[in-house]
């Protein structure tokens, strides 16, 4: 290909995007999947825990994450930057985290394993990475954890902000990597880190985030040469089928989910998406699929926990709680965004546009 080839604007950037919203639904979908059939196994409803692989829809959202943050982040300026995506992730996650902890207080066998307490929840809200009584280091909302790591990469990212997009993934591609490389170099010395907090976020996975920024530059200095990657995307899909039936054989998560995940986002942004009926349904499901990723397992402990105790166990009522469930997870979320999370968000945003600005080259 010619460089003039090369550098020739993309003619469809926005139906590129709206496939990557597509794909935030299809991520989402991948842990429901994930987490559906390891809560109907804890109850009885399924025969193992199949599916495995739909836990890459967090590696496919943290791919993401790096690509939207590095191509948004010359919008604004660094405290701008920092507001846009505090606006983005707390609202919601502040109103379940606190309606978590009034359950947990005013009903506590309701949450089964959850453990509420006044330090837990400061730690959750300020994404602290704790450890839990029952094990783990997680908030009070389980799947808060992979928020944790998207503060951080906020964080870094604004301090390491400049005005060349290239330079700013740059700086922060070593900060990430540094991060990740004294976490390899203690499992290889066969330590661990004594703070919790320490040790979770010198997890390898921390280098999705680079994947992400790196395809990004790719992509607005070389947008021509997207049409020609779309086969990354089925070639993600078998990289991931074949990490499933792989047994005995552990990788680390950035190798064998971050690489497909990445695959997968590369390819995704190939493609066109028609505008009908299936892709507005997609894209809405995308819209809403922060709040879906937050709830879903709630949802599904409900059903799983109802149909059990009704002794409705045959893999026919399995397959429907499954599919009805996913069902009420989607209307929920949907219900979530517009009533609650796009209007929080909105009104937020036009707080935002209204700073002073003062001393401030640009506002947000």
């Amino acid at each position: 290909m010619s460089r003039a080839a090369a550098s020739r604007p993309d003619p469809a950037p926005r139906q590129r995007l709206i496939s990557i919203q597509i794909l935030r639904a299809v991520a989402a979908s991948m842990v429901l999947v994930y987490h559906l059939f390891d809560i109907f196994t804890t109850y009885g409803l399924s025969p193992a825990r199949w599916f495995h692989v739909g836990a890459s829809g967090v590696d496919i959202f943290f791919v993401i994450s790096g690509f939207i943050v590095a191509h948004t982040a010359g919008d604004t300026d660094r405290s701008g930057f920092l507001a846009k995506r505090l606006v983005r992730i707390v609202p919601i996650y502040w109103l379940l985290t606190l309606a978590i902890f009034a359950i947990g207080e005013a009903a506590p066998h309701l949450l089964n394993t959850t453990r509420t307490s006044l330090p837990g929840m400061i730690q959750s809200l300020l994404f602290i990475p704790f450890a839990r009584e029952a094990g783990g280091i997680f908030p009070l909302i389980p799947v808060g954890w992979t928020l944790n790591y998207e503060m951080l990469f906020y964080l870094v990212f604004a301090a390491c902000m400049t005005t060349s997009t290239a330079r700013s993934v740059l700086r922060v591609s070593v900060v990430l990597a540094a991060l990740a490389m004294a976490g390899w170099v203690a499992a290889a010395n066969g330590r661990d880190f004594d703070t919790a907090a320490i040790q979770f976020y010198t997890r390898g996975i921390v280098i999705e985030f680079i994947y992400g920024m790196v395809l990004c530059l790719i992509w607005r200095t070389a947008p021509g040469w997207l049409p020609r990657i779309w086969p990354l995307l089925p070639l993600g899909m078998v990289l991931l089928a074949t990490v499933g039936a792989m047994k005995g054989v552990r990788l680390p998560r950035e190798l064998a989910y971050g690489l497909p995940a990445l695959c997968i986002v590369a390819g995704t942004l190939a493609l066109r998406v028609p505008d009908n009926r299936l892709s507005r349904i997609g894209a809405t499901l995308g819209d809403a699929s922060y709040a879906m990723y937050l709830v879903h397992a709630y949802v599904i402990h409900l059903t799983a926990k109802s149909l059990a105790m009704a002794g409705l166990t045959s893999p026919l009522v399995a397959i429907t709680g499954g599919i009805v469930t996913y069902a009420v997870v989607a209307v929920v979320s949907i219900g979530l965004y517009r009533a609650i999370e796009a209007p929080l968000n909105r009104r937020l945003r036009q707080h935002l546009k209204k700073r002073p600005a003062a001393g401030q080259s640009r506002t947000s």
